[in-house]
């Protein structure tokens, strides 16, 4: 995000790295992923591998802490 932009999020986000597994509930995919950030309403995920998700997909993590 550049200088010029604000961060509009409903909740604080906390830097956190930690593994996790990822399973897409639609087509069975399940990946490995390394948490970036997480905040009460959500969590932004890193992909080693392209993840074809779409908006309403249902998706299970598991986060290794």
């Amino acid at each position: 995000m550049g200088p010029e932009q604000s961060d509009r999020r409903r909740e604080p986000r906390f830097p956190i790295e930690a593994g996790a597994t990822v399973e897409v509930h639609n087509n069975g995919q399940i990946t490995s992923a390394t948490t970036v950030d997480i905040s009460g309403c959500g969590v932004l995920l890193h992909f080693e591998k392209a993840v074809h998700l779409a908006v309403g997909d249902h998706v299970v993590t598991h986060r290794e802490v």
